[in-house]
Formats: structure tokens, C-alpha cells, sequence
């Protein structure tokens, strides 16, 4: 068996020394987490909470994956080690909730902007939400390329724009330009967002 080291920091997207004179020692919170392990196929639900700045947990042998925050009910963000991230991945993104993937892409949005992701990984873990269908998610997905598209340079754009194509058009071409007869108001909202954001974001001339 091994064991998970946990750390707690603040988070902001300010360097931190702009903060080092408010703030002389590191602040410490008593933080609740849910945390879910797969292993060898079986899943291991536990709590607790982390009060100090570094914690150990064990780990059963062999795991699969593990989840912090389960069900997004935590307010504090999660950055997980690469191989702890590909481990999630790997195990299928479709086994989270929708809220635990709003929380995963929406944390490691976050995390980019404050520098603590380099962009090209984030732009990567995009590619893993083409089968999304979830408007939250898309909604985090959607303001990060549109952010990307103020602030790159005008050489870069058509590289970005293909990027985005390529990120939106799957959900497009699944969920059609049309209305399907019983499918939900939220369903017909991220249609029109993502044919908007095809457009404007995309440049997609249809």
C-alpha cells in the first residue's frame, strides 16, 4: 500500500509575493474532504479533515484512482499531481458526476490562470470533455477559450480557432442544429451556446 500526501495552501491568482506582507505566516483551514478511491474495481468512500498544512493518507494497493471533494460538495479548490490527474482520466471521465467534472475542469481552469498548471496541459485536458453534454461544464469550457481568444496574439488566432472547432464540434454534431422532440430547456440552451461559440470563437464560416 502506499500513501497520499495532502497540502493546503491559499489560493490566488496573484503571485505570492504580492501577498507576503499581508499575510507573514501560512494560513491554515480545517478543511472537510470527501474522498473516493477505485481500486481493483471496488470503490472506498472516506472523510476527514485535513487541519494542519501537510497530511498523509494511506492508500490501498494497487488503486486505480482517487477523487477529492466527491460530489463537489467542498468549497476549495483540488490540484492533483499529474499522475494522479491521468489516473482520473484513465478511469473514465464518465464515471464522475456532472458536478465533479465541473469541478475538475473548473479547478484546473483556475489553477492555469494562477500559474500553477502550464496552459498546454489544460488545453490538453480539454480534449477529454468533447463527449460533454452537461451546460455547467461547457460553461467553464466555453469562458476559458473565450478568455484565450482576447489575449492571443493575432498570428495565433487561426490556430485557435481550429482548436475550438475541434473541441466543440463533436457536441454539435451529436446533439444536432435542430431541436429533438422531449429533450430538456437546459439541452436546447447549450446547443445555441455552442453554435454561437462555433461562430464567434471558431470562426466556422457555417
Amino acid at each position: 500500500s502506499g500513501r497520499l500526501a495532502l497540502s493546503q495552501q491559499r489560493f490566488t491568482y496573484l503571485h505570492t509575493s504580492a501577498l507576503s506582507t499581508q499575510h507573514s505566516a501560512p494560513a491554515t483551514w480545517q478543511i472537510p474532504l470527501h474522498i473516493r478511491v477505485i481500486a481493483e474495481g471496488k470503490t472506498e468512500r472516506s472523510q476527514m479533515l485535513l487541519r494542519e498544512k501537510n497530511a498523509t493518507v494511506p492508500l490501498p494497493h494497487n488503486f486505480e484512482s482517487i477523487l477529492i471533494n466527491e460530489e463537489g460538495h467542498g468549497f476549495y479548490r483540488v490540484r492533483y499531481a499529474p499522475d494522479l490527474l491521468d489516473r482520473i482520466l484513465n478511469n473514465g471521465i464518465d464515471r464522475l458526476a456532472a458536478t465533479e467534472r465541473f469541478n475538475l475542469i473548473n479547478d484546473a481552469w483556475a489553477i492555469t490562470v494562477a500559474g500553477l498548471m502550464p496552459l498546454t496541459d489544460y488545453l490538453d485536458l480539454t480534449a477529454q470533455f468533447t463527449s460533454e453534454r452537461d451546460k455547467n461544464v461547457w460553461a467553464v469550457l466555453l469562458d476559458s477559450f473565450s478568455f484565450l481568444n482576447r489575449i492571443i496574439k493575432v498570428e495565433d488566432r487561426p490556430a485557435l480557432e481550429a482548436f475550438v472547432r475541434g473541441r466543440i464540434s463533436p457536441a454539435i454534431a451529436d446533439l444536432g442544429w435542430e431541436p429533438q422532440s422531449g429533450e430538456s430547456e437546459l439541452t436546447k440552451q447549450l446547443r445555441g451556446e455552442l453554435i454561437s461559440a462555433q461562430g464567434k470563437l471558431g470562426n466556422d464560416p457555417a
